[in-house]
C-alpha cells in the first residue's frame, strides 16, 4: 500500500446536480494494498497518516498478512481499517459482509478505526460482472452495505474505479456511500462513476511514490475526523 502527496484540489462530477464544494484545508495522504511486511515507521515518517488492510475475499479467505499490518499501521500511528474483496458470484452479500466483520472488518467509534472498505472490481478469469445483471449488482451492493449498517452504523466505504462502475453497475449509487476512487493521473479526476459527485479518497497511482498503491483524502482534517469517527458522517458526494 502506498501515500499520496499534500495538496489542495477541486473536484466535480459530469452529472452534478449540486454546487460541488471544493474541500480546502490539509488532504491526508494514505495507503492501501500491500503484500508481506511493511515499515510502518517509516511510511508514517514519510507522511502516511491513514491505511486500509486487506481483511477478506469471498465467504471463506482470510488474509495471512491482516494482523501484522493493520496492528503495524495503527502502532505507527495512523487510522486503519479493513477492506473485503466483494465476491459477488460466490454468495449471500451479507454472508461476506458477517465474514469480513468477523475477521477485521468491524468500526468502532475510537477515532483511530476507519470504517469498513468494500472492493468493487473485476477478477481475472471471471466475467468483469460476475454473471450478474446491472440490477443483481446493485441489490448485491446494496444488501452487503445494508447489512454492514445495521452492525455498525456506518456505511461501507466503496472502492471502485470509473469503467468497472459504468458498465458493471451503471448509473446508480447507493445512499451516503464515501467513495474512494482509483483513477491513476496526475491530476484529481473530474469524471465519476455512477451518481457520485464527489470522492472521499483518490488512489491516483499503484506504482509509488509509496510502498503498494499511493492514495489521497481529499478533504481537511476535521473532515477526516468526522469520517474516522462519527456514526452520522454524511458522504461528501452523494
Amino acid at each position: 500500500m502506498g501515500c499520496a502527496r499534500r495538496r489542495r484540489a477541486q473536484h466535480r462530477h459530469r452529472r452534478s446536480r449540486r454546487p460541488v464544494r471544493e474541500r480546502r484545508g490539509h488532504p491526508r495522504p494514505g495507503c492501501l494494498r500491500l503484500a508481506g511486511e511493511v515499515d510502518w515507521a517509516a511510511q508514517a515518517e514519510l507522511g502516511s497518516r491513514f491505511a486500509y488492510v486487506k481483511a477478506t475475499e469471498g465467504r471463506t479467505y482470510r488474509s495471512p498478512d491482516f494482523d501484522h499490518q493493520y496492528l503495524g499501521a495503527g502502532g505507527a500511528g495512523l487510522a486503519r481499517g479493513g477492506y473485503h474483496f466483494a465476491r459477488p458470484d460466490s454468495g449471500d452479500p451479507a454472508e461476506q459482509a458477517d465474514f469480513f466483520l468477523n475477521n477485521g472488518g468491524g468500526w468502532s467509534e475510537d477515532g483511530i478505526t476507519l470504517p469498513g472498505m468494500l472492493d468493487l472490481e473485476g477478477y481475472s478469469g471471471i466475467p468483469r460482472n460476475y454473471g450478474l445483471s446491472q440490477q443483481e449488482m446493485r441489490d448485491w451492493i446494496m444488501g452487503f452495505s445494508d447489512h454492514y449498517r445495521e452492525q455498525t452504523g456506518r456505511r461501507p466505504v466503496l472502492y471502485t474505479n470509473l469503467h468497472w462502475w459504468n458498465d458493471v453497475v451503471g448509473d446508480w449509487t447507493p445512499v451516503n456511500s464515501p467513495l474512494f476512487l482509483a483513477s491513476y493521473s496526475s491530476e484529481p479526476p473530474t469524471t465519476l462513476p455512477g451518481r457520485w459527485w464527489g470522492w472521499e479518497m483518490w488512489q491516483y497511482s499503484d506504482s509509488g511514490p509509496f510502498a503498494g498503491d499511493s492514495n489521497l483524502w481529499h478533504g481537511s482534517e476535521e473532515q477526516f475526523a468526522r469520517f474516522v469517527g462519527e456514526y452520522d458522517y454524511g458522504a461528501d458526494g452523494i
